[in-house]
């Protein structure tokens, strides 16, 4: 997105985030319930997942109170979709790295299969609830009128860049700290503050500009490399899992091989990403310097420290 020659009023910015996710969310909400194309429930995560980040960007637009409680219902079915979409991804890669001379007992897929319809039921069920009608019911008036704060009339970037900053600020101090050789979960903390920060960079885009952009777009390219290597760890540790309760110790070596040569390219594959996604993230801390330069003056909000 391109910056409008001055920056929109907080209010306006608002109507616009949620108008938008409004729109994905109704678009891939059917795809979901329907449950045949694993997209529509991914997308659907993603759209509460984004929305959440956002509303916590535009926290200084939104009363505080019915914010929290949205919040909360969209970590909700943010969980349930993200169940689905953890099996769906973990199916995929492993019918990816079977090998084809070699390929796995039925078992594992079909494990995997059995699993994958019982989160769609519960999917299917979340989506029919009446607690989840009242979410989209929720954004839907939103997109038309937001709960708005009485700083809302300030401009965007006035109110959005001191966050937007301070959650750069500690994402590249916690990128510093981790060292040469960060765990699985440290990588997986990073991976989500990486997340967090590129949302809001995006909603940012139009008060901040294309310094703005640019970071969102390097954050992406970060966030992409890692959540690739956490799918190969989910897969790692399922085949580990699988192969120690499936087979006592003296079972035929020529059965564990399929899973020797899969976790074998698993682990090659994590190597490489765990070498990649660093430089996205010294790109984007190098194109955040452009954010630093406050066309609209110091953002002053401590005089209105309560206006719910």
């Amino acid at each position: 997105m391109t910056r409008s020659p001055s920056s929109p009023s907080g209010e306006a910015l608002t109507r616009e985030v949620f108008t938008h996710e409004l729109s994905s969310w109704l678009r891939f909400d059917p795809l979901a319930r329907e449950g045949r194309d694993p997209e529509g429930v991914h997308q659907l995560r993603v759209a509460a997942r984004r929305l959440r980040a956002e509303m916590g960007v535009l926290t200084q637009t939104i009363s505080q109170k019915p914010a929290a409680h949205t919040s909360r219902e969209l970590r909700w079915i943010g969980g349930v979709l993200g169940r689905q979409r953890d099996l769906d991804v973990l199916y995929e890669l492993l019918c990816h790295v079977e090998h084809e001379d070699v390929p796995f007992d039925a078992s594992v897929l079909a494990l995997l299969r059995r699993q994958r319809e019982r989160e769609r039921r519960h999917v299917s069920e979340a989506l029919s609830s009446r607690r989840y009608q009242d979410l989209v019911t929720t954004l839907a008036a939103w997109a038309v009128a937001p709960p708005l704060r009485r700083r809302a009339h300030k401009s965007a970037s006035s109110i959005l860049r001191p966050g937007v900053l301070g959650g750069l600020g500690e994402l590249f101090d916690t990128v510093d700290s981790l060292g040469p050789n960060p765990t699985d979960e440290d990588l997986h903390r990073v991976r989500i503050a990486i997340k967090h920060n590129r949302y809001r960079c995006e909603v940012a885009t139009p008060a901040l500009g294309a310094g703005a952009d640019a970071v969102a777009k390097d954050l992406a390219k970060a966030q992409g490399v890692l959540g690739d290597l956490h799918d190969r760890v989910v897969a790692r540790d399922f085949l580990t899992r699988w192969r120690a309760s499936r087979w006592p110790l003296d079972e035929d070596e020529s059965r564990r091989e399929p899973v020797a040569i899969a976790l074998s390219e698993l682990s090659d594959e994590m190597a490489q990403l765990r070498r990649r996604w660093r430089a996205h993230v010294a790109h984007a801390r190098r194109r955040s310097t452009a954010l630093y330069l406050d066309d609209d003056g110091p953002a002053a909000l401590s005089d209105e420290t309560s206006d719910e």
